[in-house]
């Protein structure tokens, strides 16, 4: 409330340590893993102002691909985080919208297939909300599969998904996938 994030963060890792049956450990874990992700996002935004004037400027280029590895890194620490407040909070609201940020953050990381990982786990959990967190991790998921080139596993969740969850937003933005050409192949 301060304003202090840094502090709040060291707050957050001394209490899991010190209280690991904590009733507030759950939620210190989501916020530990949104004040990582708040710092990937900030390092990701200013590498892509170098890295726009990398093509005339070397030093630039340098600096945003350091700046883009640190940003990975800290994406990565957040999926760690938000993973681990899943598997560990399994019946916690919060472990199901954690489940997305993780998967998330491994494909802001662009490391898909443990975001694929990531997100089947939310998709077998039945007690997650379905037309939203289920849903939302299902469409993600297809399109972590369009990333690395597996276009039948992205097909077959997308439709998945708009058969298990027709009604949804998520759907309909599995629509508008499967209605591009590469996947109109497929039907």
């Amino acid at each position: 409330q301060l304003g202090e994030p840094e502090i709040a963060a060291q707050e957050y890792v001394k209490l899991a340590y010190k209280y690991p049956d904590s009733e507030f450990l759950a939620t210190s874990m989501a916020k530990l893993g949104t004040h990582f992700l708040k710092k990937a996002a900030a390092y990701e935004a200013e590498a892509k102002q170098f890295l726009a004037k990398a093509e005339d400027d070397k030093d630039a280029a340098f600096e945003g691909q350091a700046l883009e590895k640190i940003a990975h890194q800290e994406y990565l620490k957040t999926a760690s985080i938000f993973g681990r407040l899943q598997q560990r909070f399994p019946g916690n609201k919060l472990a199901g919208p954690a489940g997305l940020r993780a998967g998330q953050a491994f494909m802001r990381a662009k490391r898909f297939r443990d975001a694929v990982g990531m997100f089947t786990k939310v998709i077998n959990e039945e007690s997650y909300d379905g037309p939203e967190v289920r849903a939302q991790a299902m469409y993600w998921t297809g399109m972590c599969h369009q990333e690395i080139r597996a276009e039948m596993a992205a097909y077959s969740i997308f439709k998945r998904l708009t058969y298990d969850f027709p009604e949804s937003q998520w759907a309909a933005y599995a629509r508008a996938q499967l209605s591009q050409e590469r996947l109109l192949k497929l039907e």
